[in-house]
């Protein structure tokens, strides 16, 4: 329970949603692209002491609810007794309602966002924050900077267009999500020639390129010069959203 509320803290979001080199306008992102089901991915990432990769597994499950979209997020590294789980609740264009994260059992997050059509209001509250729970408010509409790959895959993507998203995330506070560069191509997957588009994100000069199947807007995977996620494995025996 919510014992007390800091004062109210106003910060004005300068830079809203664009989209560059895209006939079709400034169109928001939208949950009409998401593809619901049940994903399995097997990630590779480095192991800090001698740089061998370890195997992380992520499910991934998302379910459509007239306007609204539930999406859970499961990922596990035995290798390192590594459990993470995060649960949006999306309206159509993907701005959150709520977001709620856990690491190991343990310490969790809340957020509630509301948007009243000028302004969104963020209310955190968990252990994660250290307070009992606060409130902040931005300028016009903020989406989730915990979610990616899926928000990537509800952008309306065409070849050779850019996307600046303002997000709010609970450690790092409000940015933008900087989408550089969209390419339609053809990768081999599975031994199939795909068509997908290639989705390049800028995170603080570390370039990672989805890939987002074009027929049926699924995230394949990711690679940088660090991580790579691909879909493919076994998720039975993880928890999802029920």
């Amino acid at each position: 329970m919510v014992s007390s509320r800091v004062a109210l803290f106003t910060i004005t979001l300068l830079v809203p949603l664009f989209v560059i080199g895209n006939e079709s306008g400034n169109e928001l992102p939208s949950s009409d692209y998401l593809a619901v089901g049940n994903y399995c991915y097997l990630s590779s990432v480095p192991d800090g002491e001698n740089q061998k990769k370890v195997v992380a597994k992520v499910s991934k499950k998302i379910v459509k609810k007239g306007d609204k979209t539930f999406i859970a997020i499961h990922q596990i590294m035995p290798s390192r007794n590594f459990n993470m789980k995060d649960e949006f609740v999306l309206n159509r264009d993907m701005t959150p309602t709520h977001f709620y994260h856990s690491r190991m059992g343990g310490k969790s997050l809340s957020i509630d966002y509301d948007f009243d059509g000028d302004s969104t209001s963020v209310f955190l509250l968990g252990q994660q924050t250290n307070k009992d729970g606060f409130s902040l408010m931005f300028d016009g509409k903020l989406w989730e900077g915990n979610l990616w790959g899926t928000l990537f895959t509800a952008l309306p993507l065409q070849h050779n267009t850019t996307f600046s998203i303002p997000t709010y995330h609970y450690q790092n506070g409000l940015s933008q999500l900087e989408i550089v560069g969209v390419r339609k191509n053809d990768i081999v997957f599975n031994k199939q020639s795909i068509p997908v588009f290639e989705v390049d994100v800028n995170a603080s000069g570390l370039i990672t390129t989805y890939f987002i199947s074009v027929e049926d807007r699924i995230e394949l995977g990711y690679e940088n010069s660090a991580f790579s996620q691909w879909i493919g494995g076994n998720c039975n025996d993880m928890k999802s959203l029920n």
